[in-house]
């Protein structure tokens, strides 16, 4: 079993509890086993200051399901929600620490033969998030310890579980991450800074990201065992990344003057208003939030896989960082 969250159309977290497991083929799918909703404390109840228990429907619903979960289990799945002296408490008994871990023993030949059916954007996730590492070139192939946490999970599970652990990262690391995991190295052959992002064109990053985003999108391994996974729109698992790339891009370019970025003189505007499909009045009311969520809602609509062109795309990407510019240094 495994948390799992997804985003409200009011702009909240619904949290759910779910579960991986095989099918008949072979293939790692996920179903939902409760709806924890959008408050999941709720089904955490106190006994004074260092004893707690989870409400019976959750046991009571599990067990509809054919589901088996001790304390430990739950302990697993609400460790977030927890009050904070109860987790201090837990830490310091070390009782999670002592938990015997359910890993499935391999053979040097069955991990071998397992790691290597792993999607390679996984691995460079998971590679760059434990190890921090760009030039993965030796990495990718090592049967390293640290894929193990990618075995018998579905897509799913193994996108909520990245999902957390790319919450971690500090904003400079960003720019990086996804220079790394999308493979822009490989697309500067054996150039010799091809692994120092700063040192590339942006334009040549932007359409190799694009590149990449929309090849993975195409990917029929990587969304295996997902049912609504479709060519022609982008998975809301690789939305995050399109988000998180323009978004960053802008704030890392406005802070840090070495990226050639200045403060937007008093010129026209116009151009860049009707590249975004604006009118004056229009931008003049927005607030620089509700220009960001604008931009997102125009850039799927322009994205490659929706029918737009690379340089549509980008073309979108400059205009809504001039007008952001203008309106946060107004």
């Amino acid at each position: 079993m495994y948390l799992a969250r997804t985003l409200t159309k009011n702009g909240e977290w619904n949290f759910f509890i779910r579960q991986s497991y095989q099918d008949e083929q072979g293939i790692w799918r996920s179903r939902e086993l409760f709806d924890l909703g959008v408050e999941p404390s709720k089904y955490i109840h106190y006994l004074g200051k260092s004893g707690y228990y989870f409400d019976e429907v959750i046991l009571e619903e599990l067990s509809k399901k054919g589901v088996k979960c001790s304390q430990d289990d739950l302990e697993d799945i609400f460790w977030l929600f927890l009050d904070p002296d109860i987790k201090r408490i837990i830490e310091d008994f070390g009782s999670r620490s002592r938990r015997k871990k359910n890993h499935k023993r391999l053979t040097r030949a069955e991990r071998k033969k397992l790691f290597k059916k792993l999607h390679p954007f996984d691995k460079r996730r998971i590679c760059f998030l434990r190890l921090g590492q760009i030039n993965m070139d030796d990495l990718i192939e090592q049967p390293l310890a640290c894929y193990r946490v990618l075995l018998f999970k579905s897509r799913d599970e193994i996108e909520q579980m990245i999902n957390q652990m790319e919450g971690r990262l500090r904003p400079w690391e960003r720019r990086g991450y996804l220079y790394a995991i999308f493979n822009i190295p490989s697309y500067f052959g054996y150039k010799m800074t091809r692994f120092v992002p700063d040192a590339q064109p942006l334009k040549d990053i932007d359409r190799f990201f694009l590149d990449s985003i929309c090849q993975l999108n195409r990917d029929p391994e990587f969304f295996l065992g997902i049912d609504d996974w479709r060519k022609d729109i982008l998975h809301p698992y690789l939305q995050t990344y399109l988000f998180m790339y323009f978004d960053w891009a802008f704030r890392s370019a406005g802070a840090n003057p070495k990226y050639g970025i200045t403060k937007p003189k008093g010129k026209t505007i116009k151009k860049y208003l009707k590249m975004m499909g604006l009118s004056l009045e229009e931008y003049e009311d927005m607030s620089a939030e509700e220009l960001s969520r604008y931009f997102k809602q125009q850039a799927l609509k322009k994205h490659p896989d929706h029918g737009g062109s690379h340089e549509e795309f980008i073309r979108l990407q400059n205009a809504y960082e001039v007008l952001l510019k203008r309106k946060t240094w107004a």
